[in-house]
């Protein structure tokens, strides 16, 4: 049984040879590359993980600053406590605050006075998101006191 490039002769062997080596240099070209982009997302990872920890070790520093000033007098505790409180504020994430869809409370626009506040008595979120139509479609928020 022949080979189909043998009907080719010389020449057939020459695309053969050819077409492989053209092959191996992409493949070997495109791990190159992908190595790469390994090694960039490492490195960004890296760089991140080394900016988290350079912050947090600011907000300590800072958070001692505050407790010390406020012991000595210099900042009075209420001041220390709002100041404190920002720079918390930058630890917080969002999967901390939000509410996931499936939990969402809102009321339509068009829905009857009696059933929105039916909804706020069953709820005890201080804000309503507040639909037209579609809950995709978020107009405003009603706001709640209780």
């Amino acid at each position: 049984m022949e080979m189909f490039w043998m009907d080719f002769g010389f020449f057939g062997l020459c695309l053969l040879l050819l077409g492989v080596a053209v092959m191996a240099y992409l493949l070997g070209r495109q791990s190159g590359s992908l190595k790469e982009r390994n090694r960039q997302a490492r490195a960004r990872w890296l760089n991140y993980k080394s900016e988290r920890y350079e912050l947090k070790k600011s907000v300590r520093i800072h958070r001692e600053m505050i407790e010390d000033m406020t012991e000595e007098g210099t900042l009075d505790e209420e001041q220390g406590d709002l100041i404190s409180s920002a720079l918390q504020f930058g630890e917080v994430t969002v999967e901390s605050v939000l509410t996931p869809r499936v939990d969402l409370v809102a009321v339509d626009i068009s829905s009857s006075l009696e059933s929105i506040l039916a909804v706020i008595k069953t709820t005890n979120h201080s804000r309503l998101p507040v639909y037209e139509g579609s809950i995709d479609n978020i107009i405003g928020v009603l706001q709640i006191r209780k």
